[in-house]
């Protein structure tokens, strides 16, 4: 099967949010750095993924997403811990992380059919991105009180995180159903559907990185109430 235009598409714009960054990686703060961090890692996976099985002919290549699932799944939820406005917000966020990697080390020990896709580690690790990404936005939109919320840089991205890991878990079971059927036809539909949202968070991604980022304030603010 060649690979769809639009799954192309959405591997490669996936190096758009570091090239909007780059110029001005010295004043993004750590959870911006984290963010287009784990962009590379998700260009290295689905390029390893296709070395593996078109270039090197090492069969499937799905024993890849398995070694990536926990690396990318520590890393977003640490840039969004970054990005919790109340410090316990912030500790549990931190918390979720090694007790994802657990979660993902017993399952993909014992339940996980790594042959197929993920039906349980990614999945539970996507709601884990998903619950923090929209905390984080609505703490946030109830704290800010200076700068329109359309108009910050972490909304556009805390949105186009949740986006993305909205349907990375449901969508992962999805494709490990019909590729146990071997429904090849509905499987080519599920990789386009997924790749047309991802297009579509990383867009929303890229918004939040040409927005300039304002220093963090270290007190109160003097302007007035609204």
């Amino acid at each position: 099967m060649r690979v769809p235009l639009i799954i192309w598409i959405a591997t490669w714009i996936q190096l758009l949010p570091p090239m909007v960054a780059a110029r001005r990686w010295r004043r993004l703060d750590a959870a911006h750095r984290g963010v287009l961090v784990w962009f590379l890692m998700l260009v290295s996976m689905d390029l390893g993924q296709y070395l593996w099985s078109r270039v090197l002919h090492l069969g499937s290549n799905i024993i890849l997403e398995y070694a990536y699932t926990p690396l990318q799944g520590a890393l977003i939820l640490w840039a969004l811990a970054e990005w919790q406005v109340h410090p316990v917000a912030r500790s549990t966020v931190r918390i979720c992380i090694p007790l994802g990697l657990a979660w993902w080390a017993a399952t993909t020990a014992f339940f996980e059919d790594t042959s197929n896709f993920s039906v349980l580690s990614s999945p539970v690790l996507s709601l884990l991105a998903l619950a923090a990404a929209l905390l984080a936005f609505v703490m946030r939109s109830q704290a800010e009180d200076e700068v329109p919320v359309l108009r910050s840089s972490w909304a556009w991205i805390l949105a186009g995180i949740a986006v993305h890991f909205a349907t990375n878990g449901t969508i992962s079971i999805f494709q490990a159903v019909v590729t146990a059927r071997q429904d090849w036809v509905m499987l080519e539909r599920a990789l386009r559907y997924k790749a047309a949202i991802d297009i579509f968070a990383t867009l929303c991604i890229t918004g939040g990185f040409l927005w300039p980022t304002p220093p963090r304030s270290s007190g109160a603010s003097s302007s007035p109430a609204r």
